[in-house]
């Protein structure tokens, strides 16, 4: 039932945020290590772990919250900006949700929905648009060419392999 009291909140957000900054109320501010380093900012990190929690309803739970946040462009940006990190970043995460025949169909539909929406917004065609966007979408970097794709260019080398 907290999972479903989650998505609700994160429903009731959505809709009635007076200020389209409700992102930040999920993002954890700072994280204080000791007094000789300086506060790091953890955004939504702390999202990410639930992804790979071995209990079903904590995946589609934290999931869930994915999807409500990638329903507006700051939640994207915030959400890939939490991914950074992690080998394929948020794309390349939600497509191996997605495509893993051992994952339980209610995750995979959570993981489908966020992928849904990250498609949603506009994506640059070429390096030289992607200079404009603030959302850079995906963006794969080829180590044996050197050469770097981002946008749909990236998304249809991400979706080949």
């Amino acid at each position: 039932s907290a999972v479903i009291c989650l998505l609700q909140l994160s429903y009731e957000m959505l809709t009635h945020a007076r200020d389209k900054d409700w992102i930040s109320q999920w993002s954890l501010t700072y994280e204080h290590n000791n007094e000789d380093q300086m506060p790091s900012r953890l955004g939504l990190a702390w999202l990410i772990p639930l992804w790979v929690d071995r209990d079903p309803e904590v995946r589609f739970g934290s999931l869930g919250i994915g999807s409500a946040l990638t329903l507006v462009e700051n939640g994207c940006i915030a959400l890939a900006a939490s991914c950074q990190n992690i080998s394929g970043g948020l794309w390349g995460t939600v497509l191996n949700i997605l495509l893993d025949q051992s994952e339980c169909s209610m995750v995979r539909k959570e993981a489908a929905s966020i992928l849904q929406n990250l498609l949603m917004i506009r994506m640059p065609a070429t390096m030289e648009e992607a200079k404009d966007f603030v959302w850079q979408s995906p963006c794969v970097h080829d180590e044996e060419s050197g050469l770097s794709l981002v946008g749909l260019p990236a998304l249809q080398a991400l979706l080949y392999h």
